[in-house]
């Protein structure tokens, strides 16, 4: 017999989730509201947490199947599929996430070929990636080949290809994201360079006729995967150069200040920062010296940094104020975290007019090389010197953009290291975003999240209190040094 106190416990159970579902049912039904399905950098959850709540429903067999009704199927314009399809990727990130952490068990396998007759290509394509990822690579079995997946690629590559030969819709600029979205290039360019598809002439094919289509889309992607660390001589460039930040997305950004985040190639070494005050000096501490700080900006997965759960990207993204509240304290830590947001390859007013974020005015222009994709990111580069242009780090924070990776933050941590052994201690690997130390102990402490919200308010003429962190407004900038090692704080001092 189960007893009162097991009917308490399933009891127990079953309520948290019927109160998960009614928050999915409730988050679902936003979609139906332009400005809502969006406005996660309001809400007091933002999309890790959101994940999380969706990861214990998964495990408590828990699926809101209404929000992958098939007549939400339909790939619309690049603006729109991303605010319908907040709900549906942070379920389909949770799915990925417990498949990644449990094993694909019997009840996930039935969970995706439930869900499949209605998801859109981009996410099959990741599911099929992630069925992949899980097979035996030199076994290239190829058990989870999603036929009917290709299937479709082959129709639309069909169009695309006689839209091209026809010179319809101007394929040399328009990038037809009714039919395939930047997010599915990038996956698919990796899907296909990192399997061997040679026993599948039809696969094959397509390959070749992609790569016809979009030459330059798996250059980018490899070019921003392979990048070289900054030399002192570009860092020191990099410090001083002062961007224009009137003419930068409407001069949003000019009182605001610079964080500069400089890690090593080898991100189990925390990082070095300093901030650039908007009086356009490096922010000193009260004893006059230039303040650097500490972080680790590195995947607890060691994924690339265009991956979910990947490395903070190197480049440029916004810092726009903080989260409402201090919550999910064991993963974020006791002070609230520092929202980051992607940069728009071209700012459009009209968005934010809408209540929106404006990153999702990205355009999905086609490119044919390299220099394209770059020359297509306008506002990044108004913020870089000139001699960088050409230079491939700051790739990686548009590329992560472009395939997908949402909500990164600076924040603190509840679970630090506690292996004085490791590299990183006391820091905590995160799924991509900015970790600060905190950690306490009867010799020392580390509060630097607190810190650094309090520098980053004096920096930008603010009195450091609790109501002005929401105003906290400026631009991260994220680069790796190279050489053996991390830099010493006197090698940075010498190059600010």
């Amino acid at each position: 017999m189960i007893g009162r106190r097991g009917y308490m416990i399933k009891a127990t159970f079953l309520l948290l989730g019927i109160l998960i579902l009614v928050d999915v049912v409730g988050a679902s039904t936003l979609t139906h509201s332009v400005a809502n399905s969006v406005a996660n950098s309001v809400t007091e959850k933002d999309y890790p947490m959101l994940v999380d709540d969706y990861k214990k429903a998964l495990r408590w067999g828990i699926f809101p199947t209404e929000i992958f009704a098939p007549e939400k199927n339909v790939l619309v314009d690049n603006i729109k599929t991303k605010m319908q399809n907040k709900s549906r990727r942070a379920w389909l990130d949770a799915l990925m996430d417990v498949i990644q952490e449990d094993g694909l068990t019997g009840h996930y396998l039935q969970t995706i070929e439930f869900l499949k007759p209605n998801l859109n290509s981009t996410e099959r394509l990741r599911i099929m990636s992630l069925q992949f990822g899980l097979e035996d690579k030199k076994n290239n079995s190829l058990l989870f080949f999603d036929e009917e997946y290709f299937k479709s690629l082959e129709e639309r590559i069909s169009v695309m290809t006689h839209r091209k030969s026809v010179g319809t819709g101007s394929f040399e600029s328009d990038f037809f994201p009714e039919l395939m979205t930047r997010e599915e290039l990038f996956l698919l360019s990796e899907l296909l360079g990192q399997y061997n598809f040679s026993n599948i002439p039809q696969v094959l094919g397509l390959k070749n006729n992609l790569e016809l289509l979009f030459p330059g889309v798996s250059e980018t992607l490899d070019k921003s995967k392979q990048t070289k660390g900054l030399s002192e001589k570009q860092l020191k460039t990099l410090f001083g150069y002062k961007p224009d930040l009137q003419n930068f997305m409407g001069g949003q950004y000019k009182e605001g200040v610079q964080l500069f985040v400089i890690c090593h190639k080898n991100r189990d070494w925390p990082c070095s920062l300093v901030i650039r005050g908007n009086d356009g000096e490096f922010f000193r501490d009260e004893n006059g010296n230039i303040w650097i700080g500490a972080a680790l900006a590195s995947s607890s997965r060691g994924f690339f940094s265009h991956q979910r759960n990947g490395q903070t990207p190197m480049g440029v993204q916004r810092m726009d104020g903080v989260m409402p509240r201090a919550n999910a304290q064991d993963s974020f830590g006791r002070f609230r975290r520092v929202i980051l947001n992607w940069i728009p390859q071209i700012y459009d007013p009209a968005i934010e007019a809408l209540g929106l974020d404006s990153d999702l005015s990205a355009n999905d222009k086609n490119f044919k090389l390299l220099e394209d994709y770059k020359a297509q990111e306008v506002e990044s580069l108004k913020l870089l010197p000139p001699e960088f242009v050409e230079k491939n780090w700051w790739l990686q924070a548009p590329v992560a953009r472009d395939a997908g990776r949402v909500d990164l933050r600076i924040h603190g941590t509840g679970r630090p290291t506690t292996d004085p052994t490791v590299p990183w201690f006391p820091f905590r690997k995160t799924a991509g975003c900015v970790a600060q130390r905190e950690y306490v102990e009867s010799d020392y402490s580390f509060l630097d999240q607190r810190l650094l919200l309090d520098n980053l308010m004096k920096a930008q003429g603010l009195i450091p209190n609790y109501e002005n962190e929401v105003n906290i407004k400026g631009l991260l900038f994220l680069v790796e040094n190279e050489g053996d090692k991390p830099l010493t704080q006197e090698q940075l001092k010498n190059l600010l």
